[in-house]
């Protein structure tokens, strides 16, 4: 599972940020992972999944030529004979396949998949704008591809339930998502009291019950009450099946196409009394895409 906010701002001078990102990563504390690192001759960043059979497949990762993905799985039962959906997040930092050709091809294969809900991101760095897409197996949606529209500026949630019907953590967290950015501006100036506060967003244990439809959905997935209220928080933290958020990543992209990709991840073997994160950090220029995608 994963919980995903970010802000478009098409208009943004070259001292405000133009994109803000927010993502935590829920997941099993043993299954072996990857922090992020630098791929593709240095051209994109991620973290990578270590499971056998679904190794090199990641949640979340961008590239700097504009590209973000993000996979938030639709909390569901799971069948175990289908495809990893984690390749379809590095499948899209380096494809040469512009964003609608490749949203469409993820569609038409999205029965080979478990629930999931794929955010694709260009930037538009030839100044056509950002766009932003969202393919999903979802059989609730509209369609298995919609375009959001995104004018001078916008806010964006997805979370693990059918598109029409969130949990209250993602409903409530859209909501401090925009307040946080409210309060502190979107100006350059502010970006370390910004990374704080989403850092401090993303790590919230409030407990976000009643939930009538994340319920709904923990029956169906067999989960125990304790389970549930743990998954309504925003910070996952369930030590009774070892399984929480892992890691969260801050994306920053300002209007000179300056990126700042933060991360923390959760250190393993994990210690249920005294937790330890590792940071890592990495900067770099957006670049217009180019022959090397």
């Amino acid at each position: 599972m994963c919980l995903l906010f970010f802000y478009v701002n098409n208009e943004a001078k070259e001292d405000e940020f133009r994109f803000i990102l927010v993502n935590n990563r829920d997941e099993y504390w043993d299954r072996p992972t990857k922090s992020a690192e630098k791929w593709n001759r240095e051209s994109c960043i991620s973290g990578f999944d270590q499971q056998p059979e679904k190794e090199g497949g990641t949640w979340f990762g961008a590239s700097k030529y504009g590209r973000v993905a993000c996979l938030v799985n639709i909390s569901l039962p799971q069948d175990l004979t289908k495809r990893g959906r984690g390749f379809l997040v590095r499948d899209f930092l380096i494809t040469p396949d512009n964003i609608d050709v490749y949203a469409k091809r993820v569609a038409e294969e999205k029965d080979c998949y478990n629930g999931f809900s794929l955010t694709l991101i260009d930037l538009g760095l030839q100044g056509s704008g950002c766009q932003v897409y969202l393919v999903t197996n979802d059989k609730l949606a509209d369609a298995p591809v919609l375009k959001f529209q995104t004018p001078a500026h916008d806010f964006f949630a997805v979370g693990n339930s059918p598109l029409r019907y969130p949990w209250r953590k993602m409903s409530l967290g859209k909501e401090r998502f925009m307040e946080i950015l409210k309060t502190h501006g979107r100006d350059v100036s502010t970006k370390e009291m910004l990374v704080d506060s989403l850092f401090e967003l993303m790590f919230d244990k409030t407990k976000n019950m009643p939930d009538p439809q994340l319920e709904s959905q923990a029956s169906t997935c067999g989960w125990n009450q304790t389970s549930t209220e743990a998954i309504s928080s925003v910070f996952v933290w369930n030590p009774e099946t070892k399984y929480g958020t892992r890691t969260t990543t801050v994306l920053l992209v300002d209007g000179k196409g300056n990126c700042d990709y933060r991360e923390k991840t959760l250190e393993t073997p994990v210690s249920t009394c005294h937790p330890k994160w590792s940071t890592k950090s990495f900067t770099f220029q957006l670049q217009p895409p180019n022959a090397s995608l």
